[in-house]
């Protein structure tokens, strides 16, 4: 089942558990295209999937998890339990503390600080006489990165 058909599959659930009309999700979408939703005719953006599930009560979380049972046909419960072990491993892996730093005042960080802060660990590498390999494995950065902040002057 593809992603599309299993989000029709989850939205017709929730209106028929919630004895919804498509009218009555105005407030997300118009019922013309909710009606290509359910019928996997249309994907829906991140936007538009909050707004969807803004209207029908649910958190957008919920909305995925009950796609991913439609579309794997696990139980809420092994889904949630496969997203509960990627996210201890996102964070042992220190995933945590990179996304903090991805995030500025509510906003995503401007990508200009993260490029200028591989470039002075690339340079530093550089003068203590790593090699690019070295480097890269190091910083784990690609070797493309690396590459192309190795000879970059003005730090």
């Amino acid at each position: 089942m593809s992603l599309s058909q299993g989000l029709a599959a989850v939205l017709r659930a929730i209106r028929a558990t919630k004895d919804l009309a498509q009218s009555d999700l105005a407030s997300a979408a118009g019922r013309t295209f909710l009606s290509r939703i359910e019928r996997a005719k249309s994907d829906v953006t991140l936007s538009k999937l909050d707004e969807i599930a803004l209207a029908t009560g649910l958190d957008t979380v919920t909305l995925m998890v009950l796609r991913a049972v439609a579309n794997n046909g696990k139980t809420p419960e092994q889904i949630l339990k496969c997203v509960e072990e990627e996210l201890a491993e996102f964070k042992s892996q220190g995933g945590l503390e990179k996304l903090t730093s991805q995030v500025e005042d509510g906003a995503v960080a401007s990508r200009t600080n993260s490029r200028l802060e591989k470039q002075l660990a690339v340079q530093e590498c550089r003068m203590i006489g790593m090699t690019q390999r070295e480097a890269a494995k190091k910083l784990q950065l690609p070797k493309s990165t690396v590459a192309d902040l190795w000879n970059v002057s003005g730090t």
